[in-house]
């Protein structure tokens, strides 16, 4: 089990923290932020982005 934290996963962290569902159910101006970060992946900081794209993610 303590291995399973050494990830980078959002969505399995989330689930591993115990909160499941709860933080697709917070108020949009909180849930913002879970909706930009959970798709976030380790090897994201090695791609190329537009600056469109740099600026959504800032």
């Amino acid at each position: 089990m303590a291995t399973a934290v050494f990830t980078h996963d959002l969505v399995d962290l989330r689930g591993l923290a115990g909160l499941g569902e709860e933080i697709v159910k917070l108020p949009k101006d909180r849930n913002v932020n879970w909706l930009v970060t959970k798709d976030w992946r380790e090897t994201a900081r090695y791609e190329l982005k537009s600056e469109t794209e740099a600026r959504g993610l800032y």
